[in-house]
């Protein structure tokens, strides 16, 4: 998998919905999208895919996720107040600064 490591020095312009915003408080999140994802990325409960579908990731959609990163098992925890996972095999992250 290819690792994006750069520094983006615009500022990043983000509409948020106010439970995403809710969502924000207190952490660094980054802009990611889906990577080789045809149809929708099954967001997960859990981090294998023995837990079940809370939702989905369609392609082209981006998702603001939290940093540092929580990793398990190869799947990634979307924000730390929220149990939802995605596998880190189907995401990257896109050029932009964090958002606080």
């Amino acid at each position: 998998m290819e690792t994006l490591n750069y520094l983006h020095d615009e500022h990043l312009i983000v509409e948020l919905k106010s439970e995403e915003a809710e969502t924000m408080k207190g952490g660094v999140f980054y802009p990611y999208t889906t990577q080789g994802v045809t149809s929708r990325l099954r967001i997960r409960s859990g981090p294998s895919t023995n837990y079940r579908i809370v939702g989905y990731w369609y392609p082209g959609q981006v998702k603001y996720l939290e940093s540092p990163a929580i990793l398990k098992n190869g799947f990634r925890k979307l924000t730390s107040s929220l149990n939802q996972w995605v596998s880190t095999q189907f995401i990257k992250r896109l050029p932009g600064r964090g958002v606080e």
